[in-house]
């Protein structure tokens, strides 16, 4: 299994090109589930900063997939021009990048308190996405521990760090003293709030705007509609904005109308929230985040030399899990799958997905007198003639977590990578037994080929999931058994009975 990262940061691209690759959190979501629907592709994570957007994905050795396509393909992007501005990073390479990432030393602001959060927030998304996979999961939980012993362990020459507190520093650095100043703040989130705590920290008053459907804005936080932001900015002597809006929040147009407009304006988000153009008429200033660069200092060499050591060792043991996870999966195949024979009359199974494996595996279930529950909005002929079975009743819908409630076994065997691998995932977290048809890996039970005959039934699986050689192996055994059940009858345990042409029920296979 192999790591890759296609990113893009502050160093290789200006605020102008990231944002047109710092989508919604909707369209991260997609860029995502577009990339695990690569059938060599394992699990993805999109982490997207106003300094970065970085997809990293696990995917089989041999496969080599194309980052900034599937990133630009999903955006509605040039797929020219993403494959220019991403920068690929392999495996040690990648791992080692995260976890700098995550520790604040590839921050525009050195060891920037809110990239750990980021770095969670990201993998949290990828599960609701349905995105992540073992790898991808152990190596950001990594990234997080390795920033978080940086973080505690390492004091850099800047106490709190953020780019909030630069682009304050950076306003006072103009203006002078902030004490007495009146300063508007549009948005309301960690950015938001951090940049209003700094001006008020600093002796200004401030106002923070809330849209209609927030109501929370913080103790103590004076607040103004958001909808009024323009005539509140009259009189006033500092704009910041950090939304995530894909559109201005402050645009030229209407800033141009504001009776007594502010001098300093500061955009703490990418996309933008200002209007750039603002800047030229020379009424304001307006500083972006791009702005707010800083070079490290002389005085932070000792300190990275600590985080550094901190981050290898981190990197080290993920490193180390990583490959031992490797050589466990690659004896796999060779390792035997203990038989298991359960009881499951009378209990509920779950098959998702309506074609014709779902259809066999629904009706070797029904012989073995199971309820089984599909859920799929359409089904094949095969289990449309099963439909007046008591047993067996059809939801026509797609899938819901829901469905796993009170389940025994669980089958995924839908047309969709995703929706499979998301079943997958919910019912072992759950501890519902589950088998996944078109990912063996992500099985906790292996559906065999069965062999039924009067007296006996048989299983069988392949330790490599080669399906043919399950047929030719079953095909042999029903021929065995159905002899072995001839010597039964007849008297004869442990002799030949001469021909064994009929087949005593051994005919059907669910392979």
């Amino acid at each position: 299994m192999a790591i890759t990262m296609f990113g893009l940061d502050f160093i290789t691209a200006d605020v102008r090109e990231r944002e047109a690759f710092s989508p919604t959190e909707p369209l991260r979501s997609a860029v995502m589930r577009h990339a695990v629907a690569d059938s060599g592709v394992r699990g993805a994570v999109f982490l997207v900063t106003c300094n970065r957007s970085e997809l990293y994905l696990s995917h089989d050795d041999d496969h080599f997939p194309d980052g900034p396509t599937i990133i630009a393909t999903t955006l509605g992007r040039d797929a020219a021009v993403a494959t220019r501005l991403f920068t690929r990073r392999d495996d040690r390479e990648a791992i080692l990048h995260l976890m700098r990432v995550a520790s604040g030393l590839e921050s525009s602001v050195l060891g920037d308190d809110q990239i750990i959060t980021q770095t969670r927030s990201a993998l949290e998304a990828a599960r609701d996405a349905g995105a992540t996979d073992p790898v991808l999961e152990t190596l950001f939980r990594s990234a997080v521990t390795a920033g978080k012993r940086v973080k505690t362990s390492v004091r850099f020459s800047r106490e709190g760090a953020s780019v909030a507190a630069a682009g304050i520093d950076t306003i006072a650095a103009a203006a002078g003293n902030l004490a007495g100043r009146r300063a508007i703040v549009i948005g309301n989130g960690v950015v938001g709030r951090q940049a209003a705590a700094y001006l008020e920290n600093s002796g200004a008053s401030v106002v923070m705007t809330v849209r209609a459907h927030r109501k929370d804005a913080g103790a103590g936080v004076v607040t103004v509609p958001f909808e009024n932001r323009y005539a509140e900015m009259s009189g006033r002597d500092i704009v910041v904005s950090a939304t995530s809006s894909p559109k201005y929040t402050v645009t030229a147009e209407d800033f141009a109308r504001v009776a007594e407009p502010p001098p300093y304006l500061l955009d703490l988000a990418v996309p933008r929230d200002i209007d750039p153009a603002i800047a030229t008429n020379g009424r304001a200033t307006v500083w972006n985040v791009d702005d707010l660069r800083r070079d490290d200092d002389e005085a932070n060499r000792p300190h990275l030399l600590e985080a550094e050591a901190l981050i290898r060792e981190e990197a080290k043991r993920f490193i180390t899990w990583h490959q031992n996870r490797t050589r466990r999966l690659a004896r796999e195949p060779g390792r035997p799958n203990f038989p298991l024979f359960i009881n499951v009359s009378g209990t509920r199974v779950l098959v998702a997905g309506g074609g014709k494996i779902a259809a066999r595996r629904a009706v070797a279930l029904l012989r073995f007198d199971a309820r089984v529950v599909v859920v799929s909005p359409g089904i094949c002929p095969e289990l449309e003639r099963y439909l007046d079975s008591p047993n067996l009743v059809w939801e026509r819908r797609e899938y819901h977590s829901a469905d796993l409630d009170g389940v025994t076994l669980a089958i995924a065997a839908t047309d969709s990578r995703e929706v499979n691998r998301w079943i997958g995932a919910e019912a072992r977290e759950r501890g519902v037994l589950v088998s996944v048809a078109d990912r063996r890996d992500e099985c906790t039970f292996y559906f065999p080929a069965l062999i039924e005959g009067d007296l006996f039934t048989a299983g069988i699986i392949s330790k490599n999931g080669d399906h043919t050689l399950v047929r030719k192996a079953a095909a042999e055994i029903r021929e065995e058994l159905d002899r072995i059940e001839k010597d039964i009858a007849c008297g004869q345990p442990g002799e030949q009975a001469g021909d064994s042409a009929s087949h005593n029920g051994y005919g059907r296979d669910t392979a």
